[in-house]
């Protein structure tokens, strides 16, 4: 509901800020609009309610519903991740007959870089979109995001494991996709050349590591301490890879499983 203070808006535009909560209220489809329209507004705003507020504007409904978005600028954040997510998977079946011809290690490069690549436009306002993404309350949703999107790469690679390295990979695939965000957030390189140097690199140390089978904690220590020495400015974020790195091993995770035998 939506409360103006009497005596200071004409019986007009009351009217319309009414019919405009009403349809807000009443439509299925309204808020992914509004999230949509808003991500063209990050770059000024950043990940912010006024963004969020933008993107209502340009539905044609009023500045204050971004109310419909309880978490604030998370929201727009989630909503932008699992998007990219979701493109990605659509960018990678439409390659299968290309991706069949690469050798693994570049067919999982291939879906890190893709994935990077969309966070490119938003580079100046992604620090803050990791800040918001690691808070601790936000964190269960943001770790499950991460845990998916490992999981997609790996399963358009062709991953047919099904004994405990099809939890190992990609929880190492989780840590590493972790670590190119931060490398690439400092990355000044014409095309972010230097990430994408970054992601080769680790994925030689994936693909050595997955004919391994190795147990949960090893594989943990593995990626965060690879992280660490890449990254040696960022070690306050070993905490956070390692539990990007656990997450999918943790009870409650509602996660695909491995195929059958």
């Amino acid at each position: 509901m939506l409360f103006i203070r009497r005596g200071t808006h004409s019986s007009a535009v009351i009217r319309r800020y009414y019919c405009s909560t009403s349809s807000i209220n009443g439509s299925l489809d309204t808020r992914p609009n509004i999230l949509q329209s808003s991500l063209k507004h990050v770059a000024k705003y950043g990940w912010t309610v006024e963004a969020l507020a933008q993107g209502a504007k340009d539905n044609n409904l009023p500045p204050t519903a971004h109310g419909m978005f309880p978490n604030g600028g998370y929201d727009l954040v989630h909503y932008f991740v699992d998007q990219s997510n979701k493109n990605l998977a659509k960018q990678l079946s439409e390659r299968r007959d290309q991706l069949v011809s690469m050798r693994l290690r570049d067919r999982v490069a291939e879906g890190v870089k893709l994935r990077l690549s969309m966070i490119g436009p938003y580079i100046s306002r992604w620090p803050q979109a990791v800040s918001l993404l690691a808070h601790p309350a936000n964190a269960t949703s943001s770790l499950k995001l991460l845990a998916l999107l490992a999981d997609e790469i790996w399963h358009h690679a062709g991953d047919t494991s099904t004994d405990f390295s099809w939890y190992s990979k990609r929880a190492m695939l989780a840590g590493v996709y972790t670590s190119s965000e931060l490398h690439m957030m400092s990355d000044t390189s014409e095309g972010f050349k230097d990430t994408m140097a970054f992601v080769d690199r680790r994925m030689d140390d994936i693909i050595q590591f997955s004919r391994f089978k190795r147990d949960a904690g090893m594989a943990v220590d593995t990626v965060v301490d690879m992280a660490a020495r890449a990254l040696p400015s960022h070690g306050s974020m070993s905490s956070v890879l390692r539990s990007a790195a656990l997450y999918p091993f943790t009870p409650g995770f509602s996660r695909p499983e491995p195929p059958k035998n």
